[in-house]
């Protein structure tokens, strides 16, 4: 993708706030108990997050399994994030298809409980990397 450094700048800042949104919705939805929905908004609080990343630092990837990839060589591998933060996004990938797609799948309060500092964690590195701390 060939954008200007503005329209970079706009993208990080779209990326970035529905990423704050995003988190807020998890946090609601903990609050009204919907574990699976917690859990599912989680994740995309943290793949919003990455994606203005990887905008910033002109990265592509267009799955899921990319970005889970490209997150661990790119930024764990080199100390940027730290292995439990990128062990946490791929753990909450994982978490959010299953409670998507499998019926016999239950998240639990303890499952979320476990996820929500690591996945508050992530998202302040990540802001700190770019920039919106």
């Amino acid at each position: 993708m060939s954008l200007t450094d503005n329209e970079r700048d706009a993208l990080i800042n779209l990326y970035w706030e529905k990423s704050k949104a995003t988190m807020k919705e998890a946090k609601a939805n903990y609050e009204m108990q919907m574990w699976s929905s917690a859990a599912n908004r989680l994740y995309y609080a943290m793949f919003h997050a990455v994606k203005a990343l990887f905008i910033q630092d002109k990265k592509e990837v267009s799955t899921h399994h990319g970005m889970k990839a490209l997150l661990g060589n790119d930024y764990v591998n080199k100390g940027l994030i730290t292995p439990d933060e990128g062990r946490a996004f791929s753990q909450m990938e994982t978490m959010r298809e299953k409670a998507d797609y499998d019926c016999y799948y239950n998240i639990t309060a303890d499952d979320v409980d476990a996820k929500m500092p690591i996945v508050e964690s992530f998202l302040k590195r990540i802001a700190q990397l770019i920039g919106k701390e």
